[in-house]
């Protein structure tokens, strides 16, 4: 919830705590920095020196480069920061954040795709004949369906606006506002074993972690 008594120039001060934060990799101040950086809504707008910085979106003011305002991070190397630092509450707002980023985006295209067409026929797809205007000529655009986040989406837009709405904020996956409107089965999840977290951070190590890691365990 961002805190209306706050402006551009105080949120400097928050954003460089979270800088200072991340740089020196101190996990006893990385999650609380975290927190407050979005709770407030500080990344949203600031003033440094005489620059003045806005972002519509968390995800480009993490990975913006810093001339440009952001903080030129990867999003990995802070929701790593987080895990070590085994801060939940922190971690899940971090997550929330970054997935509100990829859903509103989704929706957003998808609206603009619903609205260059008509009953899923796109007048702007022809034939190799431009000026023949017989109707056959134009090409069918079918709606997504099945398990896609654009699906769920556009579904819980129409028929569950209030379940859109804190997908849209990042507070629940969009497959999950499917299950909690009961539009899908819930699942029985698996445990991640350590042979799955294994596998999955070694998909997002650079070489150079790799080498590393190859080296301490020969």
């Amino acid at each position: 919830m961002i805190d209306p008594t706050l402006d551009p120039k105080f949120n400097r001060r928050i954003v460089e705590r979270l800088r200072a934060a991340i740089v020196d990799c101190n996990l006893n101040h990385v999650p609380q920095a975290v927190r407050r950086v979005i709770q407030t809504g500080a990344w949203r707008e600031r003033v440094e020196v005489n620059l003045h910085w806005k972002f519509d979106k968390f995800c480009d003011f993490i990975t913006a480069s810093p001339v440009e305002g952001g903080m030129g991070w990867k999003p990995e190397l802070v929701e790593g920061l987080l895990q070590k630092a085994e801060d939940r509450d922190a971690l899940k707002l971090w997550q929330e954040a970054i997935r509100a980023d990829d859903a509103r985006e989704r929706d957003a295209q998808d609206q603009a795709n619903k609205a260059a067409s008509t009953q899923g026929r796109r007048t702007d797809l022809f034939d190799k004949n431009f000026f023949n205007t017989n109707k056959n000529d134009v090409k069918e655009v079918k709606a997504p369906a099945g398990n896609s986040e654009t699906y769920a989406l556009r579904k819980l837009r129409k028929d569950r606006p209030d379940i859109h709405a804190r997908v849209l904020n990042g507070e629940l996956s969009a497959h999950a506002g499917m299950i909690e409107a009961e539009f899908r089965d819930k699942q029985a999840s698996r445990k991640m074993t350590p042979l799955d977290q294994l596998r999955r951070w070694w998909k997002k190590a650079s070489e150079e972690q790799r080498a590393t890691f190859r080296g301490e365990i020969e």
